[in-house]
């Protein structure tokens, strides 16, 4: 227990650093394809969300013994903070965008707690697929 608080705090941002990238590279990929017509904050939802659940289902069947249990809260700060992101350019170009006003959408106005909401349903399946894994751990 001799860790100095630099020692831990530089972990913590190395482990929370790697489930940030993972949850960028993969919302960048899935934002050419997912949801393209939804509003700003579903279709932000729907791409950092998929991009979560694949994170945390690589890290938690991919985590050394022991450490797997924690592998869902890997990605999660850089989830959220990737989510708040992408929302925010995309309400920007929408508010810019006259033919989103034209073909009768409305700008949402604060749809915020949606996305979020949708967020941390994908972390109830991220847990599901945890409990997954200890369930075939304690089978075979």
């Amino acid at each position: 227990m001799g860790e100095s608080f630099k020692e831990i705090a530089l972990f913590a941002v190395a482990v929370f650093g790697v489930g940030l990238v993972m949850v960028m590279i993969l919302s960048k990929i899935l934002g050419f394809f997912v949801a393209l017509k939804a509003t700003p904050t579903n279709r932000a939802g729907w791409t950092v969300g998929i991009a979560y659940l694949i994170s945390a289902g690589a890290l938690i069947f991919g985590a050394p013994e022991g450490y797997w249990i924690y592998a869902p809260l890997v990605p999660l700060p850089g989830a959220l903070g990737v989510f708040w992101f992408i929302r925010r350019g995309l309400r920007s170009r929408w508010i810019d965008d006259d033919v989103a006003h034209s073909e009768g959408h409305s700008i949402e106005d604060g749809d915020l707690v949606s996305g979020l909401l949708r967020l941390l349903l994908m972390l109830g399946v991220a847990l599901a697929l945890m409990l997954l894994r200890y369930a075939r751990q304690a089978v075979f």
